[in-house]
């Protein structure tokens, strides 16, 4: 990662709110990632990356989503060729939150931590720096 910058990396953000969609979004264009994907639920989100998953550096995921978790998309990215980051940003209890991580993590992934909503300017760029760190 050491020649990727900040305004390169590309993100897709998961997340059933359309309201933390957009804020997430306007966050990290704030920091400096000019490249955030949005998907509204984790079936379009593996859709995608099904097609894209050497396009995308970091996957930013909800926990609690219909139809599809955040665990259960996470799960299903073991069977492709995804080799980025993958974080949880959930408003879900934080108990649950850590649980969660640490149910992802050992599967083989990058792993860049579990952080709870609301999302803030200060969790985004720790997250962003632990994946810039990371190379």
């Amino acid at each position: 990662m050491a020649d990727l910058k900040l305004s390169d990396l590309r993100i897709l953000f998961v997340d059933d709110d359309p309201q933390v969609l957009k804020l997430v979004t306007l966050i990290l264009k704030q920091i400096g990632v000019k490249h955030v994907m949005t998907k509204d639920n984790a079936k379009d989100a593996l859709a995608y990356l099904n097609e894209n998953a050497s396009k995308i550096e970091i996957l930013l995921v909800d926990l609690l989503m219909p139809d599809m978790d955040g665990i259960e998309l996470i799960s299903a990215l073991k069977t492709h060729d995804y080799k980025g980051g993958i974080a949880i940003l959930s408003g879900a209890n934080q108990n649950l939150v850590q649980l969660s991580g640490g149910l992802a993590a050992p599967s083989g992934i990058n792993w860049l931590g579990t952080y709870t909503k609301p999302a803030t300017k200060e969790k985004l760029q720790t997250l962003l720096h632990k994946f810039m760190d990371a190379g």
